[in-house]
């Protein structure tokens, strides 16, 4: 879970119920979170426009900045049956053409986004 307005996650040990608090890097505001099959924790970094990739069982953090950067203000995200992750970067609107964009940037990982809303530009 996001500690909201704080640069930290958290995780429940579900045989314990014990609460393990992770630090994310300084400026980090972790929005969402969402758990892969494998039970890797993603986040969507609000401030900073980082997606990333925290593994409880080692407390190695992982992050990609996002395509719009600093300027993303990503909220939503999700993981789906098929563990790939979708997030929605709130804070720009794209001027190139297309509907959507597809890039592999994790092993067995899809990131997708959409870059242009009909009737939106920047």
């Amino acid at each position: 879970m996001a500690l909201f307005g704080t640069n930290k996650l958290a995780s429940v040990d579900p045989k314990t119920l014990k609460l393990t608090e992770h630090a994310l890097p300084n400026g980090s505001r972790p929005r969402r979170v969402d758990v892969t099959t494998d039970g890797r924790l993603y986040y969507v970094d609000y401030l900073r426009g980082f997606l990333g990739r925290l593994d409880p069982k080692t407390s190695m953090i992982d992050e990609w900045e996002m395509p719009s950067g600093r300027g993303a203000r990503p909220y939503g995200m999700a993981v789906d049956s098929k563990d790939r992750i979708w997030f929605v970067e709130t804070g720009r609107l794209f001027k190139r053409q297309g509907t959507a964009v597809e890039s592999q940037v994790l092993p067995k990982v899809t990131l997708k986004y959409q870059t242009k809303q009909p009737g939106l530009s920047q």
